[in-house]
Formats: C-alpha cells, structure tokens, sequence
C-alpha cells in the first residue's frame, strides 16, 4: 500500500519502492543487483521481452553450458521449503 501525499514516506520505504519498480521494468537488472549474476546476451533479452509480452516461448535445455550450480552464486544459505 502506497502512503497518501499527506502522509511522510519513511526514506528507506521509499527507496525500497523505487528499487522494486526499477526492477520491475528491468528484470536483468534485478538478475544483475539482487543476483549477484551476469545475464547472457541473450538471457537478457528474454527477460526484457518478458516485461513487454504476455506470452513468451524460450526454446530451451539443448546443448546447455556449464553447470548451473557452480555458476550461480548463492542466494541465500538457508533451505527454504514451499
């Protein structure tokens, strides 16, 4: 919920907010800061065409690179159960 105009906006709420729109618009920026990871090219532009599409087919698991373990780094070290 966004505070009313006459309302003060606590400044880290406020940061929080324009760091999740910024996000929202961006999702290679949000791989890039919250992440800690580097897109490929091409990942980047999936992602951005995420924002603009309602629909989006990615062709996928053919002749992958690397192991994806060893390549991401760590969210968070704790397990998470959903």
């Amino acid at each position: 919920m966004i505070a009313a105009a006459s309302q003060p906006v606590h400044p880290l709420f406020a940061r929080a907010q324009t760091t999740l729109i910024r996000w929202r618009d961006d999702p290679a920026l949000f791989v890039a800061e919250a992440l800690r990871a580097r897109p490929d090219p091409w990942q980047a532009e999936a992602l951005k065409a995420a924002v603009s599409r309602d629909r989006l087919a990615v062709r996928s698991g053919h002749a992958a690179r690397g192991n994806l373990t060893r390549n991401t780094p760590p969210v968070h070290n704790r397990p998470v159960f959903l």
